[in-house]
C-alpha cells in the first residue's frame, strides 16, 4: 500500500509497472484500428442512428460542461477509495495535477502540430469548400460559422446529421486527443493510487473504468473526431506525466501533508 511519506523502492517499482499495464491495455484501441484499416467516412455513419447516439453521449463525458461533473465525481471516488491510505488533499491535488497537466499538453501540441481531424480531411477530398464557394482545403483558414457550414454540408441524412451536429461543436486540431489524456489519465491516476489493493471494490473500479475509458477513445475514432495516432500519442502522454506524479510529486505531497 503507499506508505505516507516517500513510496519504497519496490512499491515505486509496483506503480509503474502497474501504470504500463494499464497504459498497455488502453494503447489496444488504437492499435484495433490500425489493425483493422480503419478509415473515417461520413457513409460510415448511416444505419447506425442508435449507436451514434451512444457514442456521442459517451464523449460529451469528457467534454465542457460535462467533464467537470465527470471530474468531480471521479475526484471523489478517488478520495473515498484511498481513504486512510493517502490524505484526501494530496489526493485533490494529484487529480488537479493530473488533469491540468495533461490538458495542458495536449493544448501545446496541438497548436504546434495543427492536425486536421478525420471529418475535416474527408470534406476536404470531397471539395466542400469549392462547392460552397471557398478556397481548396481551407477549412481551418475559416470563421466557425463557415466551418459549421461546411460540416452540415457533409450531412446528407438524419443519422449522418446526428454525427455532422455533434461535429460541429470541435472545431480544432486533432493531434493528440484530449478526451483520450482526459480518460486515460484518470485510469492511470487510480493505478497508481490503488497499487497494493486486492479488494474486490478497488478492482473492480479500475476494470469498469478502464472499460468506459477504452470505450471514451473508440468513440473519438467511431466519429470522425481523432485517428489512431492522436489517441496513442496522448496515452503515451499520460503513462510519463503520471510517471512523474507518483515519483516526484505523491512522494513531496506527502510530506508535505505529512509535515503539517
Amino acid at each position: 500500500m503507499l506508505q505516507n511519506n516517500n513510496l519504497s523502492g519496490s512499491l515505486k517499482t509496483n506503480v509503474y509497472v502497474k501504470l504500463v499495464a494499464y497504459a498497455a491495455l488502453m494503447l489496444l484501441v488504437p492499435i484495433y484500428f490500425w489493425a483493422t484499416g480503419s478509415v473515417w467516412t461520413m457513409s460510415d455513419m448511416v444505419g447506425k442512428a442508435a449507436a451514434n447516439q451512444a457514442w456521442i453521449g459517451l464523449t460529451y463525458m469528457s467534454s465542457v460542461p460535462y467533464g467537470v461533473i465527470t471530474a468531480a465525481i471521479l475526484t471523489l471516488c478517488a478520495i473515498g477509495l484511498a481513504r486512510g491510505r493517502v490524505d484526501w488533499r494530496v489526493v485533490v491535488l494529484l487529480c488537479a495535477v493530473s488533469q491540468v497537466g495533461t490538458q495542458a499538453i495536449k493544448s501545446g501540441v496541438k497548436r504546434l502540430v495543427k492536425e486536421p481531424r478525420p471529418y475535416v480531411v474527408a470534406l476536404h477530398k470531397a471539395n466542400v469548400p469549392e462547392q460552397l464557394g471557398y478556397a481548396p482545403d481551407s477549412f481551418y483558414a475559416q470563421t466557425k460559422d463557415t466551418k459549421r457550414e461546411m460540416i452540415r454540408a457533409t450531412a446528407f441524412d438524419d443519422d449522418t446529421r446526428t454525427v455532422a451536429d455533434y461535429q460541429q461543436d470541435e472545431l480544432g486540431y486533432s493531434f493528440p486527443s484530449g478526451h483520450t489524456s482526459f480518460a486515460v489519465s484518470w485510469v492511470l491516476l487510480f493505478a497508481g493510487l490503488l497499487c497494493g489493493q486486492m479488494g474486490v471494490v478497488a478492482w473492480g473500479f479500475q476494470a469498469a473504468l478502464s472499460v468506459w475509458a477504452a470505450a471514451m477513445l473508440f468513440s473519438r475514432v467511431r466519429l470522425g473526431m481523432h485517428f489512431p495516432i492522436d489517441l496513442f500519442a496522448a496515452t503515451l502522454i499520460c503513462l510519463v506525466w503520471h510517471g512523474w506524479i507518483f515519483g516526484w510529486v505523491l512522494p513531496k505531497l506527502q510530506k508535505r501533508f505529512q509535515a503539517a
